[in-house]
């Protein structure tokens, strides 16, 4: 019989794993995508269109919410 390739499988380990090293920095995963200014216009673009396609579709919601305060978003450095 022919010699057929064996795979051997190595267990991943998560950030949290208590297999990786104390000290370790976590890594960034690769998904992660660099914040530019087209990025952000464009995300933003679409959460509006997605708010104002919602207050379409849901028109008697919009009332509740046109009542409830603004947010205040604070910032600590």
């Amino acid at each position: 019989m022919p010699d057929t390739p064996t795979c051997s499988a190595t267990p991943s380990t998560s950030r949290t794993s208590p297999a990786s090293p104390p000290g370790d920095r976590p890594t960034v995963p690769a998904s992660t995508k660099p914040v530019t200014p087209e990025s952000t216009l464009n995300q933003s673009c679409q959460h509006l269109l997605t708010a104002l396609g919602l207050g379409i579709i849901y028109r008697e919601r919009v009332a509740d919410f046109a009542g409830l305060p603004a947010p205040q978003i604070t910032f600590h450095l």
